[in-house]
């Protein structure tokens, strides 16, 4: 049997940083006195927050096929995927993965359309490699996982986040958000 041939992905020119606020509330269980009980859904609420071309703290660190400090100032699209993920027992829903940092609207217009057409990880895999750095994998393709949607969100890239203390106020907001 033949190997699939694995995709080739972009070369890495660089990383932002995304910042974001998450907040996860219920997931209590049905029957707390029984061991084996099913659990209520956890849900996550994901908010990103401002994207920088240095280090923050609270972040998530995407590796990128562009040199971030030639785009400072400028606009650039973040693809994020939500889906749900559990068990017998309960699921947690809002679960997120950010699918890459894109400066063309028509790499983004390709990465949704290779997350809502892929029939599989390695389908939407092979589908992004022209436009991401990095290996994916589609974890919402599980047993007990699903598909919730994806969202756009447009930043100004900045250089240094002025915040990067975390003791005084929140990162700059989106400028816009776009769900799909």
């Amino acid at each position: 049997m033949a190997r699939a041939k694995s995709p080739i992905f972009l070369p890495k020119a660089g990383e932002v940083y995304l910042t974001y606020n998450e907040n996860r509330s219920g997931g209590e269980p049905d029957d707390p006195g029984d061991r084996w009980t099913s659990h209520a859904d956890e849900l996550i609420d994901f908010h990103p927050t401002g994207l920088f071309a240095q280090k923050c703290s609270f972040q998530e660190t995407l590796s990128v096929p562009f040199e971030p400090s030639k785009h400072i100032d400028k606009q650039i699209y973040v693809v994020v995927v939500r889906y749900y993920d559990g068990s017998t027992f309960g699921r947690i829903c809002g679960l997120w993965k950010v699918i890459g940092a894109f400066t063309e609207q028509d790499s983004v217009k390709a990465a949704l359309k290779a997350v809502n057409e892929g029939k599989n990880s390695q389908e939407v895999a092979a589908a992004l490699a022209p436009f991401v750095c990095e290996g994916y994998y589609g974890a919402w393709f599980g047993y007990f996982s699903g598909f919730e949607g994806v969202e756009v969100h447009e930043f100004t890239l900045r250089g240094k986040n002025p915040l990067s203390d975390e003791d005084d106020a929140t990162p700059g907001k989106p400028v816009k958000w776009i769900k799909h």
